[in-house]
């Protein structure tokens, strides 16, 4: 995958990865989780935010999804 999402953003499918939202896992007091929404806010992407802190189900998915907690 390549690209700027100011342009357009494809996978290997040729599918434009512009078009899907992206889901950003957080938590109140690690700072990245900060600098990414303000990336994402300024380039203009849409995205769904899950606070693990306060979400149990979506903590539990980020794990299964990453291995890591």
């Amino acid at each position: 995958m390549s690209g700027h999402f100011a342009g357009c953003l494809t996978d290997k499918r040729g599918v434009n990865l512009k078009m899907a939202e992206a889901i950003v896992y957080t938590t109140p007091t690690w700072p990245y989780c900060k600098y990414v929404k303000e990336f994402l806010n300024r380039e203009g992407v849409s995205y769904q935010e899950k606070n693990v802190a306060q979400d149990r189900a979506a903590a539990n998915h980020m794990v299964q999804l990453t291995g890591q907690m």
